[in-house]
């Protein structure tokens, strides 16, 4: 069941959607519709299996309940500086799973802030004055209220499809 819940400076609407807030790059937060949100857990680095000659955004594969997944730098893929670096033998990284097009893709973020409601006409499409143009391509919308980016999960799917080969 979602009820509606009050978002900054907003009041309580049923025409809305929920969105996962989460970190991109060092100072950046963007969020996901969470419809298209499966899981959000915590992968020990060991977990994922590097792939040879794939792009580096393309960390490897993960076995998730059962299924091989891609997982996938979202940092790089949009071109923002590289989490995987970060990540050692010891170390765990934050995968958001997410299910788009009938297939689950495991997307590596530095940070989960919440999840939020925000009225749906409230998103507003991107400009290009906006957000760098590396980043245009993935954006769906803005919302001014929260001040974060609305990621296109279709834009990501298709671009870690490729990456991925």
């Amino acid at each position: 069941m979602n009820l509606p819940t009050r978002s900054a400076g907003s009041a309580l609407s049923t025409d809305g959607q929920r969105f996962l807030r989460f970190h991109l790059g060092f100072e950046d937060t963007a969020l996901l519709p969470i419809d298209e949100v499966r899981e959000v857990l915590r992968i020990a680095a060991t977990d994922i299996l590097p792939v040879p000659h794939m792009p580096e955004s393309v960390l490897g594969v993960y076995n998730w309940r059962g299924e091989i997944i891609w997982t996938i730098d979202l940092n790089q893929l949009v071109g923002f500086p590289a989490i995987a670096p970060d990540l050692t033998a010891t170390s765990s990284a934050i995968a958001i799973v997410l299910e788009c097009d009938g297939q689950n893709l495991g997307l590596v973020v530095p940070q989960i802030e919440d999840i939020e409601w925000h009225d749906s006409p409230n998103v507003q499409p991107p400009s290009a004055g906006l957000f760098p143009d590396r980043l245009l391509p993935f954006v769906q919308g803005y919302l001014s209220e929260a001040s974060s980016m609305v990621l296109n999960p279709s834009a990501i799917a298709r671009a870690s499809a490729q990456q991925a080969g």
